[in-house]
């Protein structure tokens, strides 16, 4: 069956992202909320002569843009985006807030949520007393030995925070900052001026409609080269929608081609 030369495009493109040397996938995103594929060129004109009327156009600086936003965030594209690896593994660098109450029978004792890292006698970051309008209230600090009047003595093996005798009474509340370690998996951008958002191929994969038979077809829009933004941000509020992965591509001139883009519309695959 001939494809049409006439269809329809409605549905988002999903996209997946390779490497320009090892070609392995950067990423895939398929819980996109939008896609907007775009060219543009730039016209110059010469004028002149009566009402110095544009006589002839010239073109230069053809540009071709995809941008998406997706739903859902894809660590392995964001990772790109930033110049930067998610790793897996052990993280000591997580920051935990607690708010604790103390352990019935012993009011002078709370027990921190997880185990506190750190330096002897200063695993405990910040610890407050809670007003009862929610801020903070009086300052403890950590020491070793026996809690004197406004410090605290902090057992790393039975995770316990012990207050000097009536300081901390069963109905206080206790807020605690320090840092834990846990399984995670980490993005970490950098200042290095080589840790940019990456070159990749980019290859949209949607749907078109003959208009004449109906008949559905894949279509894709590749990019065998495209500079990614280095631009995001997390935009949120109380009773918004939740954050989009916003990303922009820009398609580069390849070694030895000046093709920027190809737009394929295929029946089927052998």
């Amino acid at each position: 069956m001939a494809i049409s030369t006439r269809f329809a495009i409605q549905r988002i493109f999903d996209l997946a992202l390779f490497d320009l040397s090892t070609n392995e996938c950067l990423g895939v995103m398929d819980n996109l909320k939008s896609t907007n594929f775009t060219q543009e060129g730039e016209v110059v004109y010469a004028d002149g002569g009566a009402g110095n009327p544009h006589i002839v156009g010239f073109d230069h600086s053809k540009r071709a843009r995809f941008t998406c936003e997706s739903a859902t965030f894809d660590n392995l594209a964001w990772g790109a985006q930033v110049g930067a690896t998610p790793t897996s593994g052990t993280n000591t660098n997580i920051v935990i807030t607690d708010v604790l109450t103390p352990v019935s029978g012993t009011p002078t004792n709370v027990l921190t949520t997880y185990t506190a890292l750190g330096t002897a006698g200063s695993e405990i970051l910040f610890a407050y007393k809670r007003n009862t309008d929610g801020s903070l209230g009086t300052k403890f600090t950590q020491m070793t030995g026996t809690p004197t009047t406004g410090k605290f003595v902090y057992t790393v093996g039975t995770k316990t925070m012990a207050f000097f005798a009536s300081e901390v009474t069963a109905t206080d509340q206790i807020v605690v900052f320090y840092r834990a370690t846990a399984g995670a998996t980490t993005l970490t951008t950098t200042s290095f001026t080589d840790k940019f958002a990456k070159s990749v191929k980019l290859v949209a994969t949607g749907l078109v409609r003959d208009v004449c038979t109906k008949t559905d077809y894949k279509a894709q829009v590749i990019f065998y080269s495209a500079k990614m933004s280095n631009a995001f941000e997390f935009a949120l509020s109380a009773d918004g929608d939740p954050a989009v992965q916003a990303i922009e591509f820009e398609a580069l001139q390849q070694c030895g081609s000046t093709k920027l883009w190809d737009f394929i519309v295929w029946e089927s695959a052998t």
